[in-house]
């Protein structure tokens, strides 16, 4: 496992309206809300709801530090774990992207602390 697994974001999780669930996933410092980032340029208002077709990176992550209440529209800073033995070098500070459970998009988010080297293949 490479030293830096972990990064560091600033997300938002959207309201059922907008798309996304119906309750935000709340203790997201539990290690138990796994969902997929996917690295992608976003809206100026920060939402890109779109499907996802084509040859989409989906990037498996877990939430390991955040706060235990989590509200819609709500900025939180988050730290996520990187998974799975795949290419997360689009991961670097500055990336927006959204956070996909399957095809759904429930939130967006930008890195604040990133991979180091865009080289970097997590193993």
């Amino acid at each position: 496992m490479m030293k830096k697994d972990l990064i560091v974001a600033d997300v938002v999780f959207v309201p059922p309206e907008m798309g996304g669930r119906s309750q935000p996933p709340q203790s997201l410092g539990s290690q138990h809300y796994r969902p997929h980032l996917h690295p992608e340029a976003l809206s100026p208002d920060g939402w890109h709801p779109e499907a996802v077709t084509g040859d989409s990176t989906y990037l498996g992550v877990c939430f390991v530090d955040g706060p235990e209440e989590v509200e819609h529209s709500e900025l939180y800073r988050v730290e996520l774990q990187l998974l799975y033995g795949v290419d997360y070098s689009p991961l670097v500070k500055g990336c927006t992207f959204t956070i996909r459970e399957g095809a759904r998009a429930v939130g967006f988010g930008v890195v604040t602390e990133g991979l180091e080297s865009p080289a970097i293949l997590r193993s």
